[in-house]
């Protein structure tokens, strides 16, 4: 974690330098807060029978951004619905073990905004790390002890967004954002519990990428 702040930062700063410099027009500098909903479809593992275990997380809340230029800083919370997926080697998957989840994401987009008559339209790409408040139900599915070693940071996860957006002028200072992104999710030791608690027979499970959408509608202002 404290490396991923680290890193964001550290673009931030050098990044707020260039732009001092910059001789180029005013920079104009944006924020406000909005709605979030952001889904985690998984991820876990695929084993050699062609089966596969992984979690599920889905939910919605409220962020804050504060944009310069080409830069997105996002601070966001988030709550909702968690489960177990587990799909056999036939393709049936069930759902079981519900619970709930609370995270803060730290977001850190490029973006590159043009102008479209009274819009700005953008393409995005960044970084967002996920960090787990809470989380309820069984980690590791029905008929398997959740092991005593899993801590709720080894949830916490690092992701790759990208995705377009679009700023809405309703006056001179005063936008409507529109966001969508789809992002993929590194591996976390959560997934590698995952493996752990396969039966021997299925231990050389393949731990999978995590993926999912975010959708955002927010209000800003402008200020130069």
């Amino acid at each position: 974690m404290k490396k991923c702040l680290l890193l964001m930062i550290s673009v931030l700063v050098s990044y707020m330098s260039f732009a001092q410099d910059s001789q180029e027009s005013q920079i104009v500098i944006k924020a406000g807060v909005g709605g979030i909903f952001k889904m985690d479809l998984g991820g876990g593992v695929l084993f050699a029978d062609g089966s596969s275990k992984y979690p599920v997380n889905m939910g919605g809340g409220g962020f804050a951004f504060f944009d310069v230029r080409y830069l997105e800083l996002l601070l966001a919370y988030t709550m909702g619905d968690s489960m177990f997926a587990e799909k056999n080697n036939r393709g049936k998957v069930t759902y079981n073990s519900p619970g709930s989840f609370s995270t803060i994401n730290i977001g850190l987009l490029l973006k590159l905004p043009f102008e479209a008559g009274p819009a700005q339209i953008y393409p995005l790409a960044g970084i967002d790390y996920q960090i787990f408040l809470s989380r309820t139900g069984k980690l590791l599915g029905v008929g398997v002890d959740d092991s005593p070693d899993i801590e709720l940071s080894d949830l916490n996860s690092l992701w790759f967004d990208f995705g377009f957006g679009v700023d809405f002028g309703i006056s001179e200072s005063f936008f409507i954002r529109v966001e969508a992104l789809y992002g993929l999710r590194l591996i976390n030791k959560y997934d590698e519990y995952i493996v752990d608690s396969a039966p021997v027979s299925d231990s050389t499970g393949l731990i999978q990428v995590a993926h999912g959408p975010t959708f955002k509608l927010a209000a800003g202002f402008s200020f130069e």
